[in-house]
């Protein structure tokens, strides 16, 4: 197996780590970084222990471990090696007995009853954790009672875009008429299945997906020339491949009934598409199958809770957002479904559906989502802390001789504007939040770092003084973006 410069350097952290008497590795690898390889690696370096390996329970997961461990081990190595999900496995009583216990996906069920069950039955095991997203990790080291239990490794995403291990994404922002408030979402920030969405009208999701996919089919296409001059020119500069053909696109929703609707729609247009959830794909077959998105031609996916974990295609060009999720952790999960690098596709997209009456905030959720790809980010979000991580807003005015320490604060005015705005959505997303980091310290950078917090407060500041209702605040947010 050929490792990657990042991979032998974590594998031998993991290696040092456990030799020196540590329990708990958290490898927090950005989704598309090889994660897999490494945990393989690991199991052929130590030929005299043996490995249980608990996925996540959807197939999708399972299929791909199996495949890989298949063609990767021998089978000496195999003998040495049990996998399984956790909703089977905390059934048993007994096990065998485990030197090391690997949980893929960990930030999702790692702290569920089965899991501690599954422990409790191997206490002496050694546990390494893989995940894209370590947050909930972070956190449980800053409580008192377990602080500083896991050891985390993060390996961010931007250092693999720059060294050209990963692909760069483009990201756009579309808009829904679906007037949602803070009481729609769970303490996870995720959209309730309960909340009044109303892109479950007939209409109004036709509408939306027809928008959608001239929009898609405009930045692939000729078209893009006729409808923007200026996206046109952006793109070359950018190198965007005007090819006018659609790619393998993902479109995640955010139930069954819209997932329905945006299937029949793409299917009414000729387009080819596999609708997967868990009520017409309990084994996820249109994914996974012979039949399945991963092994024909088929142009869409639709799924519904699926398809975000552990799903790996270097093909998938688009992927597109329709759960309205404000959750970093997902929003960046599924962004990185494309950063996979492919010969056969240049550019790649995320596309993410926001409401239009509270598209500022929205676009500045989605900025501190792209921030998890940088270890100033990574490494000090605890999934609860978001008021008090910086990001960026753009300064009103740049004066060399002022100092660039607290720059929301003082003379220097920072007005409240998301990084993405003078390029609208046609932006190398990565690249560009790179150069901002890169020179955030600079005197003269356009931008400068603001809490999150403060940029809530001080939107609802303008909501409440200046105008009647969120509409208008947010067409006047609107027109000053746009002009």
């Amino acid at each position: 197996m050929i490792l990657r410069d990042y991979q032998i350097e974590a594998l031998d952290k993991m290696t040092s780590y456990f030799s020196d008497g540590g329990s708990d590795f958290v490898l927090a690898s950005c989704p598309s970084s090889g994660k897999t390889a490494m945990t393989l690696a690991f199991i052929q370096r130590h030929a005299d222990k043996n490995f249980l390996i608990v996925t996540h329970g959807q197939n999708v997961i399972k299929d791909m471990w199996e495949k890989s461990i298949s063609n990767t081990l021998s089978k000496e190595e195999l003998k040495r090696v049990t996998i399984g999900i956790p909703q089977s496995l905390h059934r048993k009583e007994t096990y065998s007995a485990y030197d090391y216990i690997i949980v893929d996906e960990a930030h999702e069920f790692t702290f569920a009853e089965m899991m501690k069950k599954i422990f409790g039955n191997n206490p002496t095991a050694k546990v390494i954790y893989l995940t894209g997203t370590p947050s909930v990790f972070i956190r449980k080291n800053q409580e008192v009672y377990t602080k500083n239990t896991y050891h985390i490794h993060a390996i961010p995403a931007n250092e693999l875009i720059k060294k050209d291990y990963l692909a760069d994404v483009y990201m756009g922002i579309f808009s829904t008429t679906a007037q949602l408030e803070d009481s729609d979402y769970n303490d996870n920030n995720d959209l309730m299945t309960s909340s009044n969405f109303k892109l479950e009208d007939r209409k109004e999701i036709s509408n939306q997906m027809a928008d959608l996919m001239n929009e898609l089919v405009n930045r692939l296409g000729t078209k893009i020339a006729k409808s923007s001059p200026n996206a046109y020119k952006i793109a070359n500069l950018t190198g965007l491949n005007i090819s006018g053909k659609i790619g393998k696109t993902l479109i995640a929703c955010q139930s069954i009934k819209q997932a329905n609707i945006v299937y029949k729609w793409l299917i009414d247009n000729k387009y080819s598409a596999l609708l997967s959830n868990s009520k017409n794909d309990p084994e996820s077959l249109n994914i996974i199958g012979d039949e399945g998105f991963l092994n024909t031609d088929v142009t869409f996916l639709v799924v519904v809770d699926r398809g975000i974990l552990g799903f790996n295609m270097e093909e998938l060009q688009n992927v597109v957002d329709m759960t309205c999720s404000k959750n970093l952790n997902r929003t960046y999960q599924l962004y990185a479904r494309a950063m996979r690098k492919s010969d056969k596709v240049k550019d790649k997209f995320f596309f993410k559906l926001v409401p239009r009456d509270s598209m500022d905030i929205h676009k500045f959720y989605l900025e501190a989502a792209i921030g998890l790809m940088f270890a100033e980010f990574i490494n000090n979000y605890n999934g609860k802390n978001l008021n008090n991580m910086q990001i960026f807003a753009k300064r009103s005015s740049v004066n060399k001789d002022e100092p660039t320490t607290n720059p929301g604060k003082g003379k220097k005015k920072v007005s409240v504007t998301p990084v993405d705005s003078f390029l609208y959505d046609m932006v190398k997303a990565c690249e560009f939040m790179q150069n901002l980091y890169n020179n955030s310290d600079d005197k003269l950078n356009e931008y400068a770092k603001m809490t999150f917090g403060d940029i809530k407060r001080e939107i609802g500041d303008r909501v409440q003084l200046r105008f009647r209702s969120l509409k208008e605040a947010n067409d006047y947010f609107i027109g000053n973006i746009n002009g």
